[in-house]
């Protein structure tokens, strides 16, 4: 078992973003082409990887208390694993700061669906275009940046619950802890997250 201290670390190093990644494989085979060397090579091709892969498993993990909480797998949560892919990187979005909330107030001057993501979000809205840009609520978001659809009769009831099972006029931080609830439980619990 890991130390406390070595967790927090971990969550210090935590990378989410899939352009890291990358970035950090042509680091480490740019570095051993620059010192072609047996300790070069070992450096950047046995000790790199797992330490990319401890990364990325860390990425989809949260520690509380210093216990890890796991998401629930798509077929836990009886979702393909498109649309989980595109939940959690909704999630990754609205826990970066990369979204941001619009009053309902202020959507008043829809123009129709749209297929461009402007980092937007309204629960009281699926996916419209305003004068802002792009708003969307969760699943709208999900599938502007996932290029997944969540129509269908294949929508279990606790996701059809976290698409639209709240009240008021969730914010982000709000948004982001239903589906933080919903990909972690398999609930979003809105009234948990807005207080009620």
């Amino acid at each position: 078992m890991l130390s406390d201290d070595i967790h927090d670390k971990l969550d210090q190093l935590r990378l989410k973003h899939w352009s890291t990644y990358i970035a950090f494989a042509i680091w480490g085979t740019a570095g051993y082409g620059f010192t072609p060397s047996i300790g070069s090579f070992v450096t950047h091709f046995g000790i790199m990887p797992p330490l990319l892969a401890l990364l990325v498993w860390r990425s989809r993990h949260q520690t509380t208390g210093g216990r890890m909480i796991e998401f629930k797998t798509a077929e836990q949560l009886r979702i393909t694993e498109e649309r989980h892919a595109a939940l959690v990187k909704t999630l990754d979005l609205m826990e970066a700061g990369k979204i941001i909330h619009i009053d309902s107030e202020n959507l008043n001057h829809m123009t129709g669906e749209s297929e461009t993501y402007t980092g937007h979000f309204n629960m009281a809205v699926w996916n419209a275009t305003q004068d802002c840009g792009t708003a969307a609520c969760i699943g709208g978001t999900a599938e502007l940046v996932g290029n997944v659809k969540f129509s269908g009769p294949d929508i279990p009831s606790d996701l059809e619950d976290l698409f639209y099972d709240y009240s008021g006029d969730p914010t982000v931080a709000q948004g982001a802890a239903a589906l933080r609830n919903y990909l972690t439980h398999g609930l979003a619990s809105w009234d948990l997250v807005m207080g009620q």
